[in-house]
């Protein structure tokens, strides 16, 4: 079995959909993979929280540099230079360049997988041409599509995807765009879908009656999103839905799960609609909690739609978290969500744009208990058939091909 190293900013403690993937890769592939990853907030410079506790319990191996991604420039003016600026940007590049270099050969790694195209694609050179591994790009979706990036050009970003011996995305919606933006040979692009642990971490329990009861929850008809707090999930669409949801099912309530930097506004509308009774945002919660969440629900709403910078939802894997608890789900019909959710099987997908279409794809859910009591049986075998188990095997079988220079097979799919 080939060893390969993840390379990434987003690995737990820090949260989110690609941490998770890069965590659960490492967790099911019987210690074929390591993971390099940061000790500090790259926007402020600040440890971060829980990363002792994390990495005990992970049974793999974290490395961990200060930076991954090369941090935020100071506030002052010294470090507002643009010449102080790219002597920091050498001296980042040239310490995790090294790091990799002494990880591969203490360990043995023969493939090196880059969790951000963005900030990490220029890794791609170095590590396929001075320390002569493959090199694997792993897209999730919205740093393919968002434009008038900060950062780097598409031009850089096409650089770095065609330099790469491969390129995993996590939806179709991802593949067409790389080879349609990019013009990426469709043999360097793998498919492997996003999973989720259902035999163990999500699985349908009873409800937590005491944060039924703390919530005010009881006999309540609960629709949930828990995510980070972003235009795109489309919470200000459920909120501007919820009036006339509510004149059909009079005990519904919207529980909210997340912060980000969309909740003032969140908040707001809250506030103008009158929503105060009907909408609570809880705000950041354990990892532990998630699960407490999910069954608290009777659907799991995030009608994600296409912003007109791009950004979009490029899988959502809280999706598969929310089936495989059992409870059906309303997603977008934007992005890779078309992916997660099977329309008319696990859930229902809806224009993340049209209010009417939300409020009409809730109210029927809620109130056709036949369709619902399908849905949910759709939504466990759905979260059954993308097991982490299975996706551990597409990302192997791919890095052991390509360590043998083979790559015969570009349909995996997971």
């Amino acid at each position: 079995m080939a060893r390969s190293l993840i390379v990434t900013s987003n690995f737990p403690p820090v949260r989110g959909g690609s941490a998770t993937v890069y965590y659960n890769l490492a967790l099911y592939c019987d210690g074929c993979i390591e993971v390099l990853a940061p000790e500090r907030d790259w926007r402020n410079g600040e440890p971060l929280a829980g990363i002792v506790t994390s990495d005990a319990e992970a049974p793999f191996r974290i490395w961990r540099i200060p930076f991954v991604r090369r941090p935020a420039v100071g506030s002052t003016p010294f470090f507002r230079r643009a010449s102080v600026t790219k002597i920091l940007d050498i001296l980042h590049v040239l310490r995790s360049f090294l790091c990799i270099r002494n990880i591969c050969r203490t360990s043995k790694i023969e493939a090196i997988c880059i969790g951000e195209l963005i900030y990490g694609g220029w890794l791609v050179w170095p590590c396929r041409y001075l320390l002569r591994k493959k090199v694997v790009i792993y897209v999730h979706g919205e740093e393919i599509t968002k434009i008038n990036d900060n950062y780097l050009s598409n031009h850089w970003k096409s650089w770095f995807l065609r330099h790469a011996d491969a390129i995993i995305v996590v939806s179709t919606f991802t593949r067409d765009a790389v080879i349609t933006m990019f013009r990426i040979d469709l043999s360097k692009v793998f498919l492997i879908q996003n999973g989720v642990d259902h035999l163990q971490f999500f699985v349908c329990p009873q409800k937590n009656a005491g944060l039924a009861a703390r919530l005010g929850l009881d006999g309540k008809v609960v629709l949930l999103t828990l995510g980070r707090l972003v235009e795109r999930k489309g919470i200000d669409k459920m909120l501007r839905a919820l009036p006339e949801i509510q004149r059909h099912v009079p005990n519904i309530h919207y529980v909210i799960v997340g912060e980000g930097p969309y909740r003032l506004e969140l908040e707001r509308l809250v506030a103008d609609l009158d929503l105060a009774e009907t909408a609570t945002l809880v705000g950041d919660i354990d990892d532990s909690d998630r699960i407490d969440y999910y069954n608290l629900a009777h659907l799991f709403v995030m009608p994600n739609r296409m912003l007109d910078d791009g950004d979009t939802e490029g899988f959502g894997l809280v999706f598969l978290e929310a089936n495989a608890c059992g409870k059906p789900v309303i997603g977008g019909k934007d992005g890779g969500v078309p992916d997660a959710v099977r329309d008319g099987v696990s859930g229902l997908l809806v224009d993340g744009t049209d209010v009417t279409e939300i409020a009409a794809a809730t109210i029927r859910l809620c109130t056709d208990r036949d369709l619902y009591q399908s849905l949910c049986r759709g939504a466990v075998d759905r979260a059954a058939t993308a097991g982490w188990d299975i996706q551990v095997n597409s990302y192997q079988r791919l890095v052991n091909q390509l360590c043998r220079s083979d790559r015969r097979d570009n349909t995996l799919t997971g």
